[in-house]
């Protein structure tokens, strides 16, 4: 049976939608047609799609989109203190970033693969039109790097507010939950463009011993696993410029 718990002054659904498992149970439970959730987040979005959603209860598909070198470098931290996390490896605390980017350890076109689907083999051509035309039709697009006018897009979307607040109060409760980040990870820069907290990051871990700068060794090498995301993230951002000036009257 479906029900609400609160976690952490949030509320949320007893479902498990990182698994194929999870997302099967909650489509049996009838998730999309008990309408109990405001946001449903899982890293299988065709299952999800096609075992939660229906024709008469369909979702709407929202998503922030990081460049793919910021994405890497920001993985790459993360998976060497994740303590908690199953893909956590102390191994990864031993490599330069540019090491990093020539081992198993990084992902290949994480964002191409996710959207049509595909984990693993190789990507083709066909799979990057698929992956622009469902970032063009069936995405609300929002960037990493305007993540407060993202999330201020998702919300005016959505229609997600709170009676009991001003539209100040909320703008300054959004902007306090960016700035404030994640607790669990641990610090790690949010941005390539972040200098000051790669300088922390390099004090306490002498691997780390090189800047990802555009055009060099480290960076290039990162290029290389993640051509159809370098693609598709420039693709994403036009979309979220014209999604700007037709659905929320954005005039560059």
């Amino acid at each position: 049976e479906l029900a609400q718990f609160i976690l952490d002054g949030s509320r949320y659904i007893n479902v498990e939608l990182n698994t194929k498992e999870g997302i099967l149970r909650a489509s049996n439970l009838g998730l999309a047609q008990n309408r109990l959730a405001d946001v449903i987040i899982s890293p299988y979005l065709h299952n999800i799609a096609s075992q939660v959603f229906t024709t008469s209860d369909p979702g709407r598909l929202f998503a922030l989109f990081r460049h793919p070198v910021d994405r890497a470098l920001g993985m790459y931290h993360y998976l060497s203190k994740a303590s908690w996390d199953p893909m956590f490896s102390p191994e990864v605390k031993k490599l330069t970033i540019e090491e990093f980017a020539r081992s198993g350890y990084i992902e290949n076109n994480w964002m191409t693969r996710f959207l049509v689907g595909k984990p693993k083999g190789k990507l083709t051509h066909s799979d990057m039109l698929l992956a622009k035309k469902i970032v063009k039709y069936k995405i609300l697009v929002g960037l990493y790097d305007e993540l407060e006018t993202s999330m201020s897009r998702f919300q005016r979307y959505f229609g997600w507010k709170d009676a009991k607040k001003t539209r100040a109060d909320t703008a300054k409760c959004r902007s306090k939950a960016i700035s404030r980040g994640d607790k669990n990870v641990l610090g790690h820069p949010t941005s390539i463009k972040d200098r000051e907290a790669f300088a922390s990051i390099q004090s306490s871990n002498s691997n780390t011993d090189q800047d990802v700068i555009v055009g060099n060794s480290a960076w290039k090498a990162i290029e290389r696993q993640n051509v159809f995301d370098l693609e598709l993230y420039a693709f994403a951002k036009r979309v979220y410029a014209l999604q700007g000036e037709h659905i929320f009257g954005v005039v560059e």
